[in-house]
């Protein structure tokens, strides 16, 4: 744990235990991990005037002894008591007096203080690091309120100057103002028990003139999640001048109106949309050729790098949001993190508006995390609104079980749950504080400076499928790219940078090559034919180029078929195996080629040759992956682990590349 603490006291309020931890300063539960506990030792005393330093238990054995000193003190860690005035007048009629224990489940120790200034109490360590075990004390002006709630029990009834009346049993929510931030850790509830004893027994309250006394005692196991906390403090702009508003820029304020190289993650090129052309002959798929015109950029590219998009999310969905929530999304706002010294000032560019955050700076189409849905679970004005989500968020084995089920079997998206919540009712602030920025897409180019030095080419299937609640998801990028026809004097820009690749032809370019890329994995290999083309133009020589490529129907989905059968006229292909998964009773992929022509790999690989591979991570790499350990061993003659051996050295050697996503 880290931070600064001011001060603790718990409000003269309704609910008030719901915000007993208050201060000037963020403290942060950053290591207290599942399983950590803290407890509670509260007395309360009644009709007190002053309080002095000889009152105050010594509960801080080994390091400051408040009872020897005239005045009541400070201690921060490692240095000396600081004194605190002795005397001070409360302002009210109790005074609240309590320890902490923290079972701490790191090895390092964290560091509590309490700045001066405060006239509210005083704060005392003992730490002990070996066992990760500290203790603080702590007194503070308060008086206790509170109601019940459905399932769970607060501090049902009041103390008084008059009376201290007893409370129940049960759980209770901890909730605090912004003072409070986490960063990880799995929620876990606690439980809340508090009993009331009419006048204390203990030695060192014996010394005390208060009258009639009162004791309050109770324990809490607290997990970071347990705080609804804004790390973020929400400032609104009524009359803020545009040219200092941010409009989707990613770092610089008005990058997009005043383009200066070079161009990187943080300053994209905004690159005019060249071509887009559909790919797909015929069927209910869309697959997207699209060149980006990078003139003047001064950006270099290699065949096999990828290039990286900054998309907008749908406009209608942003509406939807903002109409859900009865805000107006044209409100220029500020989000500043609560933490002074934090590296992150903000969740992402400020100030703009709430439209601007939401089409451009925020994933509103991915399934909201489990932290983010507890968050939200106590804006919903509904009990059995708020008590799904706290069970959907819960880590037991039914909490998971219902969160996989409900939100990412069905790509439950924020707009969906709010849609099917009806009283959940978050604060749009607080929904851009919680979800995750939106992030740039990267796609392997298909094209090859050799002979396209002024652009470069994406290709792209349009992501589109229906859920089981019946709900379209579309995929971000490129059904926004997917509109981007420049036709009739129509212009569009796209924000990109190029991000550099291992995935490289062979230096020597007498090498032999032989490429597996099923549908869209036909990319980078597109720029590889151009520069192998290229070069054999120039009469460089230009070794063996085998090319193994899938689609589910040569007549509905062979992407670039009359360009790969040119190169095979020319000559640039050597051969080029073609698997038609659905063009026959029986599927065939392009792994059951390759393992057909298992001779043909086999002498590739002991000529030297490169054997590359990109597409789908999840199915067809492994399945590759796993017939080429079959070929190195039945051609081979090798047993399996020196088999993975072979592979192994291909790899190091930079002779088997994958470029491959899931």
């Amino acid at each position: 744990m880290e931070g600064w603490l001011d001060w603790l006291v718990v409000e003269s309020e309704e609910n008030a235990l719901e915000a007993i931890v208050y201060g000037a300063q963020s403290l942060q539960y950053s290591a207290i991990h599942s399983g950590g506990i803290v407890q509670f030792d509260i007395r309360i005393y009644k009709d007190t005037d002053t309080v002095t330093a000889a009152a105050i238990p010594n509960t801080n054995t080994g390091q400051v002894d408040p009872g020897t000193s005239a005045n009541a003190c400070k201690y921060e860690a490692g240095t000396s008591p600081v004194p605190l005035t002795s005397g001070t007048t409360p302002l009210g009629k109790a005074y609240v007096e309590f320890s902490v224990q923290i079972d701490y489940t790191t090895p390092s120790a964290p560091t509590f203080e309490s700045p001066g200034g405060s006239d509210l109490g005083c704060f005392f360590t003992s730490d002990d690091a070996a066992t990760g075990q500290f203790s603080f004390y702590v007194r503070g002006l308060a008086s206790l309120t509170g109601t019940s709630g459905t399932d769970r029990e607060y501090l049902v009834k009041s103390f008084t100057s008059d009376s201290v009346n007893v409370v129940v049993e049960g759980s209770l929510i901890f909730q605090g103002p912004p003072v409070l931030s986490q960063t990880a850790a799995p929620v876990t509830t606690y439980n809340f028990r508090m009993t009331v004893v009419d006048s204390p027994t203990k030695a060192d309250q014996t010394s005390m003139d208060l009258g009639e006394t009162a004791q309050l005692k109770f324990t809490m196991t607290i997990s970071p999640y347990e705080f609804n906390v804004r790390q973020y403090t929400l400032e609104i702009h009524d009359s803020l001048p545009p040219e200092k508003v941010f409009k989707g820029e990613i770092a610089r304020l008005r990058s997009f109106e005043n383009q200066r190289p070079p161009y990187d993650a943080k300053n994209p090129y905004l690159a005019p949309v060249k071509v887009n052309r559909e790919l797909h002959k015929s069927g209910d798929r869309s697959c997207m050729h699209i060149e980006f015109d990078i003139s003047g950029s001064k950006i270099r590219y290699e065949a096999g790098d990828h290039v990286a998009v900054y998309p907008v999310n749908d406009r209608e969905t942003v509406e939807a949001i903002g109409k859900r929530l009865n805000v107006d999304l044209d409100t220029v706002f500020t989000l500043t993190n609560v933490d002074e010294e934090a590296s992150k000032k903000h969740p992402f560019p400020n100030p703009c508006t709430y439209r601007t955050a939401l089409l451009h700076y925020l994933d509103i189409t991915h399934c909201p995390r489990t932290h983010v849905l507890r968050e939200l679970a106590e804006y919903a004005e509904e009990e059995k609104d708020k008590e799904f989500l706290l069970k959907l968020t819960s880590p037991t084995p039914e909490g998971k079980s219902l969160y996989g089920d409900w939100v990412l079997k069905s790509h439950r998206t924020i707009l969906h749950i709010l849609e099917d919540l009806k009283s959940l009712m978050p604060p749009i602030d607080h929904i851009c504080e919680l979800l995750p920025r939106l992030q740039a897409r990267y796609y392997s180019i298909s094209s090859s400076p050799k002979e396209h030095p002024t652009s470069i080419s994406i290709t792209a299937v349009v992501v589109q499928y229906e859920t089981k609640t019946g709900r379209t998801i579309k995929g971000v990028a490129t059904n926004w790219m997917a509109t981007m026809k420049p036709e009739n004097g129509a212009k569009f820009t796209v924000p990109i940078y190029v991000r550099k690749s291992q995935f490289r032809l062979p230096f020597k370019t007498s090498m032999p090559v032989l490429m597996i890329g099923p549908g869209t994995g036909l990319a980078p290999f597109r720029g590889f034919l151009q520069e192998r083309h290229f070069l054999k133009t120039e009469d460089k020589p230009v070794g063996d180029t085998i090319l193994y490529f899938g689609c589910r129907k040569q007549a509905e989905d062979f992407i670039y078929e009359d360009e790969l059968r040119e190169y095979e006229n020319n000559g640039t292909l050597t051969k080029m195996h073609l698997a038609f998964s659905r063009d026959q009773g029986e599927k065939v992929y392009v792994q059951h080629l390759l393992k057909k022509n298992a001779e043909e790999t086999w002498k590739l690989l002991e000529a030297g040759g490169h054997l590359y591979v990109c597409g789908d991570a999840r199915n067809m790499a492994r399945d590759v992956h796993d017939t080429l350990t079959y070929i190195i061993q039945e051609c081979g003659g090798m047993d399996t682990a020196r088999a993975a051996d072979y592979i192994k050295k291909l790899q190091n050697k930079g002779r088997y590349s994958c470029d491959v996503w899931s």
